[in-house]
């Protein structure tokens, strides 16, 4: 009986890390949409240019809003759900300076400059990624996802 306990813990542990990890992805992805919603919204509100950062601290991922001509390292930077990473390099492809990927909206709320993606994975490892994609000048937000197969397993 113990033994048969043991397999099926053996069979059934991969099946379920797989599903908590997509499931932190999925929280992280829909808290950058907000994220970005807020940036969009506060830009308009007040009139004035605002940007969303995002960084990765250690192990843990964070965001931040702030009006463009504001210090980003001084902000209260937000942690996203344990257990995700930002992928950096060819996977996000917001605007990076001091190790902080940006994006920015205009009092308009559409992008003020370069719009892109920001792409999240299981810090345990995995091929699971999760993406948030700014698609043009009107700061169009949608979510993504890796496929298998697909441009390479890249988030779109």
């Amino acid at each position: 009986m113990v033994a048969l306990i043991g397999i099926l813990t053996a069979i059934s542990a991969p099946s379920w890390l797989a599903y908590v990890n997509t499931q932190r992805l999925n929280a992280a992805r829909s808290e950058t949409v907000n994220v970005l919603t807020e940036a969009k919204t506060r830009a308009k509100q007040q009139h004035i240019a605002y940007e969303a950062g995002f960084r990765q601290q250690g192990q843990q991922a964070q965001w931040a809003v702030y009006p463009v001509n504001a210090d980003p390292l001084s902000q209260n930077w937000q942690n996203l759900p344990d257990g995700v990473k930002l992928l950096e390099g060819e996977e996000t492809t917001f605007t990076k300076k001091d190790n902080i990927y940006r994006i920015q909206f205009n009092h308009y709320g559409g992008v003020n400059g370069q719009w892109g993606r920001v792409t999240f994975s299981p810090t345990s490892g995995g091929a699971i990624k999760r993406c948030v994609i700014v698609s043009n000048l009107l700061g169009t937000v949608r979510e993504g996802e890796n496929r298998s197969g697909q441009n390479g397993n890249r988030c779109d």
